[in-house]
């Protein structure tokens, strides 16, 4: 019929197909939770510090957070190359997603400009968080939830916080990603679901 190929399958190999594949989405899952909790803590205590420079030492944070972020983009390579259980090569389109949302943060800075600097921090907040609810929908409610509280107590510091913005976006943003972080390190695979 048409080039068509029958293909008959029994039970057992149905069933051996299905248990593999569960046993690939469960490989994904501790991989994601092995290596996404160790990364959030990274990051939450990279924006504890860098937040705490802009609150006590706000001439030296362009500096501090240039060395910040890039302690953190080597952490975060290290700990995705040496973590991964699966030793195939990376996909590059997550580098790539954070590579494009930075380029289009940065070309609606230029656009929005001039604004509060004081607000810049909670605007870079939010667009991270912005990826973590995209990314939850792939990877789990736990990231669209976690987007979406760290953004609402973002937005609360900026109402609320006054000259302590910076202090409430280290505690509140970097504070979120590290309990995060320990949460999924705990949960392990299921913590994302």
């Amino acid at each position: 019929m048409g080039g068509q190929i029958a293909m008959e399958i029994s039970k057992e190999e149905a069933s051996k197909s299905l248990e593999a594949i569960q046993a690939t989405n469960e490989l994904t899952r501790m991989t994601a939770a092995r290596i996404g909790g160790p990364i959030l803590i990274t990051w939450g205590v990279i924006w504890v510090v860098g937040f705490a420079i802009n609150q006590f030492l706000p001439a030296s944070a362009g500096l501090g957070w240039m060395i910040l972020d890039l302690l953190g983009g080597i952490i975060t390579w290290r700990i995705s190359v040496r973590m991964s259980a699966i030793k195939s090569r990376h996909d590059p389109r997550v580098f790539l997603f954070f590579l494009i949302l930075m380029v289009f943060g940065a070309v609606w800075a230029f656009l929005l400009s001039p604004f509060n600097a004081r607000h810049f921090g909670a605007y870079i907040v939010t667009l991270f968080m912005f990826a973590y609810v995209v990314g939850g929908l792939w990877f789990g409610r736990f990231y669209i939830i976690l987007g979406a509280l760290v953004t609402l107590l973002v937005l609360a510091g900026v109402f609320l916080a006054g000259s302590y913005e910076s202090l409430w976006l280290g505690c509140a943003g970097g504070g979120s990603l590290i309990v995060s972080g320990l949460y999924i390190i705990y949960k392990g695979p299921r913590a994302g679901a």
